[in-house]
């Protein structure tokens, strides 16, 4: 799909991730998973994302974030929520914004 605006890609999948993955940037309107055995390294915009994995790298999501007992985030956020379960990690700044786009709610 390409924005009618400026006609960039915009990615709406989803996506898994189960091994080590280094990008500039890694962006989608859709929903991440970072599996145990996923490492990502790269600022994430995203939708929402489960972290179960490891993740270094700034994060702006438009809904959640979750880091389940097994995730470590190194990195400040933007998210609409948060959730850290019991033995998760996060090394960082924390926004929350009823918004979640990183600008003050009007």
């Amino acid at each position: 799909m390409f924005c009618p605006n400026c006609r960039k890609r915009v990615i709406l999948e989803n996506f898994k991730i189960d091994t080590y993955h280094a990008v500039r940037l890694f962006a989608t309107c859709g929903d991440v998973t970072v599996t145990k055995k996923g490492h990502v390294s790269a600022p994430v915009k995203v939708g929402s994302i489960t972290i179960d994995g490891t993740l270094r790298g700034s994060v702006q999501a438009r809904d959640k974030i979750e880091i389940g007992k097994t995730g470590k985030l190194t990195g400040d956020i933007i998210a609409r929520r948060l959730v850290v379960k019991d033995g998760g990690m996060l090394v960082g700044r924390c926004r929350i914004e009823p918004d979640g786009n990183g600008k003050p709610a009007s």
